[in-house]
């Protein structure tokens, strides 16, 4: 059986944030508030059937975290990224960083490190994406998995 008749893809190989033979960026990879910012972004791009009910999921997030006043520069931001017909993720909770997600840590991260991106207190803490270490330690991890569910699919059911 195939990887793709299994239902299993290597999204890893099609990144175009990783150069050739290199590493895609991971979660692993990431700082806290890079995560928070690509759970948002995915939950943002994912989440609904319509824009204005994406953006009031969003708005819920935001307001839980004490972030909402952020909103209007995160939507801003998702919108130059992602705009309308960008498409939904084929995961939510993939472990690895699709380009689009690279290129929102790198926009925010550009917009951060400016004196006039943001006024006031900055609302994430972002690296370059040039400046994240790549381990490559989910894409190994996903690996494993994948090996365990084929092992474990041509195991002898009395065993």
């Amino acid at each position: 059986m195939s990887r793709s008749e299994n239902g299993d893809t290597d999204r890893a190989d099609s990144f175009s944030g990783a150069e050739p033979g290199g590493e895609p960026i991971g979660f692993s990879d990431l700082e806290p508030d890079e995560v928070l910012l690509v759970s948002l972004f995915r939950g943002w791009r994912h989440g609904a059937p319509t824009t204005a009910v994406a953006v009031h999921m969003l708005s819920i997030r935001l307001r839980n975290l004490d972030y909402y006043q952020y909103m209007d520069l995160l939507l801003d931001v998702f919108e130059r990224i992602c705009p309308a017909g960008c498409g939904r993720p084929e995961q939510i909770e993939h472990p690895l960083l699709v380009p689009e997600e690279e290129a929102l840590i790198g926009h925010m991260a550009a917009l951060l490190h400016q004196p006039e991106g943001v006024t006031g207190a900055r609302p994430f803490s972002v690296r370059p994406v040039a400046a994240i270490a790549r381990s490559g330690r989910d894409r190994l991890e996903m690996m494993i998995a994948r090996s365990y569910r084929l092992v474990h699919a041509r195991l002898p059911v009395g065993l």
